[in-house]
């Protein structure tokens, strides 16, 4: 949702503590207070605390986590505590996050001068080796990685998912993504962190190999990925493009509208030359778009819309009245305005009352009604999952790719409230609003938009920059010209 860019206005990053020796430690009565707090914010003021999790397990977890602070603890100590926690309300927007300096890096909280220095490609229970953020390379490129200090992946992974809380509901896609874009910064927080790595990999001839690799900087981290990303021309954030065979191909980064970049403007001329080509068929990407503006993802549904439908079949909030702990907080000073347009429901919530969520939507003019094939991955999330379900929904495309991280029934979003901790300074970003989908189903429960194609890229597409999902998409599609061609043919 738009609402989640407050969060860039927060001192968010910490200055990173290299030993635990070395940070400031916090009393009993410190953290305690700090977590009393905490749990008083989330049961006030989320609107999707009990969605996954019911309210008797998150009063025992909430209770068994309170009894730990019985000892003086670090930063570092209760943030891993209770990020966790976090967790288990599997909504992506909500966020933990440590104190810091504007400017920081969101992900990388501790240990930044011994952060383990390969850049790994992870899925589901492994992990292949790209290369050495120092030198770029590291032989052999796309080796399996086997072990970290006498740690097998598999167990490091079992850590880490716990604590990786960027996802909605059970959705596993976008945790794996997390861990392959911030494992450095991950396994500080989480595991451990030296001065040296040693690390096992499997071989080209298929032997395990043991080596010692010195820790690295997140300035080196930094100007790697700065290096790899000086390589990639840079493009507008919405792009629509035909292939020889006039395939058209709209890729959309993000939802977002501004001045310079009118989203509905190009939405119009994309649309309208769609029509003027008359393409066989239509992919969309919205692979690694994180949401933005509900109004776009709702306005790019229209065009695929071939009847009448509903987008959100409601959207809830917890309370019309100011929290109690409101006056801590940083939070948009024009909310009482859509507090002030709240009615409360059977449900024990408040209804949100802006028309233009609820409202019957209709196809454009220019609506595409060809055959559409939908790209997605475990980043498409927020806004883009919310499309991404109800198109589903709709019947009106074909996905290809990962199971998107917003789950298919919506999500929790809007407005925020971003709290920091008396003592810690720790910020708790709790999302306000709860967005229900109007969708028929939910094909798999607690999940994302599952494509029809799953596809994966190996290491070996991510080495050589291989586009695994758009060459099996416009496989797809020569295939059914080729097969619609041979029933003509025999008519």
């Amino acid at each position: 949702m738009l609402q989640f860019v407050l969060l860039v206005c927060l001192p968010l990053h910490s200055s990173a503590q290299s030993t635990p020796q070395q940070a400031e430690k916090f009393t009993p009565a410190q953290l305690r207070e700090d977590f009393t707090l905490f749990r008083q914010a989330l049961e006030e003021a989320h609107p999707g605390l009990y969605r996954y999790t019911s309210k008797e397990v998150f009063d025992a977890k909430f209770d068994s986590t309170y009894a730990t602070f019985n000892r003086s603890m670090t930063e570092q100590d209760f943030y891993t505590s209770v990020k966790p926690l976090v967790t288990l309300i599997r909504c992506g927007h909500t966020k933990f996050m440590p104190k810091g300096e504007p400017g920081g890096d969101y992900n990388y909280w501790y240990h930044t001068d011994q952060l383990f220095p390969l850049k790994l490609y992870v899925t589901a229970g492994k992990a292949h080796i790209l290369y050495h953020y120092a030198d770029g390379a590291v032989a052999p490129a796309g080796a399996e990685l086997l072990a970290i200090n006498g740690k097998s992946f598999q167990e490091i992974q079992q850590k880490l998912l716990p604590n990786l809380s960027f996802a909605d509901g059970l959705v596993q896609t976008t945790k794996y993504m997390d861990m392959s874009q911030y494992f450095s910064g991950h396994y500080a927080a989480f595991v451990d962190a030296a001065p040296v790595y040693t690390v096992t990999y499997r071989g080209g001839d298929g032997e395990a190999v043991t080596a010692d690799y010195p820790a690295v900087s997140l300035e080196t981290i930094k100007a790697s990925e700065q290096k790899k990303a000086e390589g990639k021309a840079e493009q507008p954030p919405y792009r629509l493009s035909f292939s020889e065979d006039n395939v058209a191909v709209l890729e959309i980064d993000w939802f977002m509208n501004s001045k310079k970049l009118k989203f509905k403007k190009f939405m119009t001329d994309a649309f309208k030359t769609i029509k003027e080509r008359n393409p066989k068929a239509l992919i969309i990407d919205v692979r690694n778009n994180e949401g933005g503006m509900d109004g776009l993802g709702m306005l790019l549904s229209s065009y695929l819309a071939d009847k009448p439908y509903q987008y959100f079949s409601r959207v809830v909030s917890n309370s019309d009245k100011k929290f109690s702990f409101s006056d801590k907080a940083h939070e948009p000073w024009y909310y009482w305005y859509f507090r002030s347009r709240m009615k409360k429901n059977n449900r024990g919530t408040f209804d949100v009352q802006p028309a233009k969520y609820l409202r019957e939507l209709t196809p454009q003019r220019d609506a595409y009604t060809g055959d559409v094939y939908i790209l997605t991955n475990g980043w498409s999330f927020s806004v883009t999952g919310e499309f991404a379900a109800v198109v589903h929904n709709m019947g009106r495309a074909i996905f290809v790719g990962q199971e998107t991280g917003g789950a298919y029934q919506g999500d929790n979003s809007g407005y925020f409230s971003f709290l920091p901790l008396p003592n810690t300074k720790v910020v708790l970003g709790i999302p306000l609003w709860s967005y229900y989908t109007a969708v028929s189903n939910e094909p798999v429960k607690d999940r994302g938009v599952i494509p029809h194609h799953i596809v994966e890229s190996t290491v070996q597409d991510v080495l050589n920059g291989t586009d695994r999902e758009m060459t099996y998409t416009q496989e797809l599609i020569r295939k059914k010209a080729a097969s619609t061609q041979a029933i003509r043919n025999q008519q």
